[in-house]
């Protein structure tokens, strides 16, 4: 039987999600932190990170942070610092929001849904703004370089998601 109250205590699931019997069914340990939008589908969507050996669970986070550090110091080479900033920061609230409900199957607001949308016009507006053409800094060349540096900011919010995703995972879910 689901119930609707969202009330809950610290390190335990929402009224109507998984019980114990099955949370052991599904190896699932009873987590920490936030439980906003956490489904019974959630849960069993991220089991498997149970399965990840404990001695490279570190590593999973370390390397996405790596690779989020590169990308977002080239993609300086391509855009502005103020464009940059802008683009990646507002990228990574869309991707994060899209991976919530993709991959952590948690279930998301209408008013949150109404922010990415205002967000993602936001950062249309802002990227057409920079076409591309130099500035007095010298940034800015021709379409191939606006093209890597699109790549970059994609694949910088990609990664970047996916370590904040992993560290929430490492540390809420496995404990």
């Amino acid at each position: 039987e689901e119930s609707t109250n969202s009330q809950h205590t610290p390190h335990s699931f929402p009224t109507g999600s998984l019980d114990s019997q099955q949370m052991l069914t599904h190896g699932v340990r009873k987590r920490s932190g936030s439980l906003t939008g956490l489904t019974d589908e959630s849960i069993v969507a991220v089991s498997y990170v149970h399965s990840i050996p404990h001695l490279f669970r570190p590593a999973i986070p370390g390397l996405f942070n790596l690779l989020n550090a590169s990308m977002r110091w080239g993609t300086l080479v391509y855009f502005p610092g103020s464009v940059a900033d802008m683009l990646m920061g507002s990228s990574e609230i869309i991707l994060s929001t899209i991976a919530a409900r993709l991959i952590r199957k948690r279930a998301i607001s209408r008013q949150r849904w109404g922010g990415v949308l205002l967000v993602t016009v936001g950062t249309v507006v802002v990227r057409l703004s920079h076409n591309g053409t130099s500035d007095d800094d010298g940034v800015g060349a021709g379409t191939a370089s606006i093209f890597t540096g699109d790549v970059l900011i994609v694949g910088q919010c990609v990664t970047s998601v996916l370590q904040d995703m992993s560290e929430e995972l490492f540390m809420h879910e496995v404990g």
